[in-house]
């Protein structure tokens, strides 16, 4: 029902029937047209279907929009300009907001996530910035302020029930104004504005986030120094273990030597000078390489042959040797120091020594896939006997090439391969042992973890 200035209907009651049902209406002016915006809505037990429609001053409904049937959710109409242009917007009880145009097409939906009193909000500048916010009293008696597109929401816990009527805006000039809430003997002054840090809060979060990660950097450094001072000084013990093993191998041959000449020189035999020369040779082969752990496949083989020929001086010829190496070998490739005289030494001193007649040393070196292969054949009397007729022998050398071999290990993913094969003949009697050795080409003998420098 509208009535004019006296009082009187402009039009016949336009009745809409249903239960429990409420009309909001609120007068505007388009295309300048004076039309009521009417909001029906529908909150008794039954089904109904709410509608937002604008009435002109004759009582005729000029254009309308049919909701989906009701959820009975109580729902308020609010009419505002936003950026010059007029938009319907249907506030619902659960925090949902639909803003319509002056056609009634809708424009935009979204969720300001909080249950608000949709009869108690204000539409004010509250931050005279020239833009009017929205003010909501939110279901637990917080206050909700958002801006005219109804974005960025700040939510306000203050426990006094806002309207219109009670809520009133002190003007401060021209500095901020407030609002003003009050609640029997007790009241409150909110003002309300813009972060002028917001505009640079990517810049903020960046330096944050570079401030995070200068310190991660920073702690991942100091445990890299930790972890380097630690690792030096494993080094470090692991470099003089390794020195102890070279200093107690190259003694243990020397001495064996020194007997040789003892007994060639008492004997005044000519190949004194000869035994003399050759241990000269492996005396200086050894000093010039005693502050490395590693050595050439060709001075290896160097130091190893000026070894075999003083066997040969020491046993006559009951000792022999051959030695075979691939084309292929790069003979400049490093392998581990001693690794073919320590085995060599087992060969003659455990098994060629005690046969009756003489006996071969063979040494193979041949390319194998990605790996040096080292063979080291006798044709002794084996292990088990040399056990026997050998009661001073200790496996003091093999004990260090063992402990020599994981050491190397130990900082390598692909590993140094040995193993001992005991050798028999065809009516199963000992006939020798077998030495395999497989280095890795890649094989690093630097002392640092794996991928560690």
């Amino acid at each position: 029902m509208v009535y004019d200035h006296d009082l009187k209907l402009r039009f016949e009651p336009v009745e809409f029937p249903g239960f429990l049902s409420y009309l909001e209406v609120r007068p505007i002016g388009i295309n300048n047209s004076n039309l009521l915006a009417c909001l029906y809505n529908h909150c008794g037990p039954k089904k109904n279907f709410p509608k937002l429609f604008l009435v002109d001053e004759n009582g005729e409904i000029v254009n309308e929009h049919n909701f989906p049937e009701s959820s009975k959710i109580t729902r308020s109409l609010c009419i505002a300009d936003h950026d010059g242009k007029t938009r319907f917007n249907i506030v619902g009880a659960d925090g949902h907001i639909s803003v319509f145009d002056r056609d009634l097409q809708l424009v935009s939906e979204q969720d300001l996530k909080y249950s608000v009193y949709t009869k108690s909000s204000l539409h004010t500048d509250l931050n005279n910035d020239g833009a009017k916010e929205w003010i909501f009293t939110t279901s637990d008696q917080g206050l909700l302020i958002t801006d005219g597109d109804f974005k960025n929401p700040v939510i306000l816990h203050h426990h006094f029930p806002l309207c219109a009527k009670n809520s009133p805006i002190i003007m401060n000039g021209k500095d901020i104004p407030s609002l003003f809430l009050y609640y029997d003997d007790e009241y409150l002054t909110i003002r309300y504005s813009k972060n002028p840090m917001a505009p640079l809060r990517f810049l903020i979060y960046l330096g944050i986030y570079l401030a995070i990660w200068s310190f991660i950097l920073l702690i991942q450094k100091l445990q890299m120094i930790r972890i380097r001072n630690n690792e030096k000084i494993h080094n470090q013990i692991v470099n003089l273990q390794l020195k102890s093993y070279r200093n107690q191998m190259d003694p243990h041959f020397t001495f064996n030597v020194f007997n040789t000449m003892a007994g060639k020189i008492r004997k005044e035999s000519p190949d004194s000078y000869k035994a003399f020369i050759e241990f000269s040779n492996l005396i200086r082969k050894i000093l010039l390489s005693s502050d490395s752990i590693t050595r050439s496949i060709e001075d290896e083989l160097s130091q190893l042959k000026s070894y075999l020929e003083l066997e040969k001086l020491r046993f006559a010829d009951r000792v022999n040797y051959v030695i075979q190496v691939g084309d292929e070998v790069d003979q400049d490739m490093h392998i581990p120091k001693m690794v073919l005289q320590t085995y060599v030494e087992n060969a003659v001193k455990h098994g060629i020594r005690h046969k009756p007649d003489s006996g071969t040393v063979s040494i193979q070196i041949r390319k194998q896939n990605n790996a040096i292969s080292i063979e080291i054949k006798d044709d002794g009397v084996g292990r088990e006997k040399a056990k026997e007729l050998a009661t001073d022998s200790t496996g003091f050398g093999l004990k260090l090439m063992d402990n020599y071999f994981h050491l190397f290990n130990e900082y390598n993913v692909v590993k140094i391969k040995h193993e001992i094969i005991d050798l028999y003949d065809e009516q199963n009697n000992p006939a020798g042992t077998k030495v395999k050795i497989l280095i890795p080409l890649n094989f690093s003998y630097k002392l640092k973890k794996h991928g560690k420098r």
